[in-house]
């Protein structure tokens, strides 16, 4: 397979995305000291779950960046692809089950049947429980990301050579990005389903065939890079005033957030975020943005390196943190979520350096290694 140059601004930004949903996951760790936060900040960390359309849509471009060229030449083949993806993957994923068991266990056996238990760890296992919304959350909640994902990197082999095939790829981009938003329309306005809360807002947040337009829109940004496209062009002709917009964007979706919007909580990644979002990417990809030094720095790297750790275990770890919190005597202001984020960031280190690596290195070597 043809070796690319890491983007090393896009995988600091992985970590910063991570980090958003575990911190949108874990604020009640901070009990009455959360109340001497200020509003804007409580109201950007609310919108931590709208970090997993970041992943959607830099996954499709990483893919369409790395595997484009291999497979449209026939280098890579769809068994080889699916193997080096479920290496990348499954091992964590498989740990972070592990790990959760106890508290599932103790869940399923107070509130469940064995039935359902034996239903949602086998959806769990290959990788299937974001396809119904009461089994997408069961184990390890963030999980649900992955199995969605799992079906983006069934279909990539597939709808790779069309997307690099077609022209029009802005008109794609833009009917990719509306097919979402009429969906909520119809679901919400016709058939009357609240797609802000319960079951109706887990399925609209998880359902692979829902989400699978983010990726699709990661993918034509991948295309236009490789490419040279004229938007893309138009980026590098104008270093300085793209830097702007970066930031811009940046500045301006935060604002957002912080403002009573007209706009429901469920919608506002795919009306704003997605777009804003997909032009980031360009940007940052395209040019060198200013004050974005810092996302190349070595320890960012890094800690966007085991970004994947830290996402899959931050729910399945807390238990435990939580114990380690009790047997700690410090009591400053915030002090169980700030013991809690540093301990999962060290686990997250560890768990990419002395597990993931390794069992990605075994796992690769018995399909790509040379045959004797």
């Amino acid at each position: 397979m043809n070796q690319k140059i890491e983007i090393k601004e896009l995988t600091s930004l992985r970590f910063l995305a991570a980090m958003h949903v575990v911190l949108f996951h874990n604020m009640n760790m901070l009990g009455t000291d959360i109340t001497k936060l200020p509003n804007w900040l409580l109201a950007i960390i609310s919108y931590g779950y709208c970090g997993v359309t970041f992943f959607f849509v830099l996954s499709g471009f990483i893919l369409a960046y790395v595997y484009s060229d291999s497979m449209m030449k026939s280098e890579t083949s769809s068994a080889q692809f699916y193997y080096a993806r479920f290496s990348r993957i499954y091992p964590i994923y498989f740990l972070a089950l592990i790990v959760d068991l106890p508290r599932g266990m103790a869940y399923f056996i107070e509130n469940h049947s064995p039935l359902k238990m034996a239903a949602s760890s086998v959806a769990y296992l290959v990788m299937l429980q974001s396809w119904h919304p009461r089994l997408a959350t069961i184990w390890n909640s963030p999980a649900w990301s992955l199995s969605t994902e799992a079906f983006f990197y069934l279909i990539f082999p597939f709808v790779l050579p069309h997307i690099m095939k077609t022209r029009k790829n802005i008109i794609w981009i833009i009917l990719f990005y509306m097919v979402p938003l009429i969906i909520y329309y119809l679901i919400t306005s016709i058939f009357r389903f609240n797609l802000e809360a319960g079951i109706h807002e887990v399925f609209w947040r998880s359902f692979p065939l829902i989400r699978m337009f983010e990726f699709l829109i990661g993918i034509y940004l991948g295309k236009l890079f490789l490419h040279d496209h004229k938007v893309v062009q138009a980026i590098r002709k104008n270093t300085y005033l793209s830097g702007i917009i970066f930031w811009v964007l940046a500045g301006g979706s935060l604002m957002l957030i912080t403002q009573e919007s007209f706009i429901p909580q469920s919608l506002f990644p795919n009306l704003i975020l997605l777009p804003v979002f997909s032009l980031m990417i360009l940007i940052l990809i395209s040019v060198k943005v200013p004050l974005a030094f810092m996302l190349r720095n070595k320890a960012m790297l890094i800690l966007g390196s085991s970004s994947y750790a830290l996402y899959i275990l931050h729910v399945p770890m807390k238990p435990y943190i939580e114990r380690i919190n009790d047997l700690i005597p410090l009591s400053f202001t915030g002090s169980p979520l700030f013991i809690y984020l540093i301990l999962m960031v060290v686990i997250s280190l560890v768990v990419y350096y002395y597990i993931e690596i390794p069992a990605q290195k075994i796992l690769r070597q018995k399909i790509f290694s040379p045959r004797k």
